[in-house]
């Protein structure tokens, strides 16, 4: 039965949600509403410039794994359709953990810890996230972790012991199957676009004053570390800033993505070959895949 989520989350987003409706109950969503108001409080009842850069990094970061994912499990689709089949795996596990963070990003009881939520082991974001619908409904979180616990040791027997054999004989005791995959990471999506709507509404209630952004906090979402090396991300640190200047301050998972950002993100995975080749992968093919990106 369908009812209108927005109505408990007080934001009118114009957002459709289809997996919470097919899954939950009205009941269950009204409640988890009135209990993620409450925690969301804590935050925007001590509102400060930190506070303020924090979140507008979790929401921009959020939004990058909704992208992310999309071409994930694009890339996947297309890798069926050409047997490529030894990517599957890894683009299955990958698409839907990146939900998880998504997810996890925008949950108001999860600590920030100067950017290391963003870097949490894989245990650790599924843990995390099965905690978060079971609050919900506990079936729902039961079967979900199953899925989750499934796709991760999917990818790990071709990551370490790779069977001789491939995945052509692999049973549905290792294999997620594709659409399942699609609607677990379109419910977390959802999920998190659900959060980041009460936190707006949190803040539209409880803030009454502009706050800037922290320099010392910023960098976390647009510079990257490994094995000594290091380096800026142009289109992060211009994204980070035009949001900022759009909205300065943090607004839920569809409003804070443009036409944009979204064609510069999907873009950077076109092919620099020929263009009008449908044997090319197409990042813009379907990329409304999981989440209603403009």
């Amino acid at each position: 039965m369908s009812f209108n989520v927005s109505q408990f989350t007080r934001i009118h987003s114009g957002f459709e949600y289809l997996e919470i409706q097919d899954r939950f109950t009205e009941a269950e969503i009204s409640s988890a509403c009135n209990r993620l108001r409450q925690r969301y409080a804590l935050h925007t009842k001590s509102w400060s410039n930190e506070t303020n850069t924090e979140w507008v990094l979790r929401t921009y970061l959020a939004v990058k794994m909704v992208f992310s994912s999309s071409v994930m499990l694009t890339s996947l689709e297309y890798a069926m359709e050409k047997n490529l089949r030894i990517v599957e795996p890894y683009l299955l596990y990958y698409s839907i953990l990146n939900t998880c963070r998504a997810l996890i990003l925008t949950a108001p009881d999860e600590k920030w810890d100067d950017g290391k939520l963003f870097s949490s082991s894989h245990n650790k974001i599924i843990n995390l996230t099965v905690d978060y619908i079971v609050k919900i409904n506990k079936d729902i979180g039961h079967e979900i972790k199953v899925l989750l616990e499934r796709s991760k040791v999917y990818r790990e027997l071709f990551s370490y012991k790779f069977p001789a054999s491939g995945i052509r004989r692999l049973d549905a005791t290792f294999v997620v199957e594709f659409e399942k995959a699609v609607s677990m990471a379109r419910l977390f999506c959802e999920l998190a676009q659900f959060n980041s709507e009460i936190f707006q509404a949190s803040h539209n209630r409880n803030v009454d004053k502009k706050c800037d952004l922290d320099d010392r906090i910023l960098p976390t979402g647009y510079e990257y570390h490994g094995e000594g090396r290091s380096f800026v991300d142009d289109e992060d640190f211009y994204r980070i800033g035009y949001i900022y200047r759009k909205r300065p301050y943090p607004t839920n998972l569809l409003w804070t993505m443009t036409e944009g950002m979204v064609e510069d993100f999907f873009g950077a995975w076109c092919s620099e070959l020929e263009e009008n080749n449908d044997d090319i992968y197409d990042p813009d093919k379907n990329w409304t895949i999981i989440f209603p990106v403009p």
